[in-house]
C-alpha cells in the first residue's frame, strides 16, 4: 500500500471515531437535529424515485 492511501485511511478513521463519540456526547441535540431533517429528506427521497419511475 503507499503512504498517501494509508494516511487517507487512518483519517478516515479518526474522523469517524470523532463523529460518533460527538454523537454520544451530544445525543439530544443530535435527535432534535434529526427529527428536524428527516422529513424533508423523506420527502426528496420520495420526489426523486416518482422522478426516476417516469424516466425514459
Amino acid at each position: 500500500m503507499k503512504v498517501e492511501n494509508i494516511t487517507k485511511s487512518v483519517l478516515g478513521l479518526v474522523l469517524i471515531f470523532f463523529g460518533l463519540w460527538l454523537i454520544i456526547r451530544w445525543w439530544s441535540s443530535f435527535l432534535v437535529i434529526v427529527k428536524g431533517f428527516l422529513p424533508l429528506f423523506l420527502g426528496l427521497i420520495g420526489l426523486i424515485f416518482i422522478l426516476l419511475a417516469f424516466e425514459k
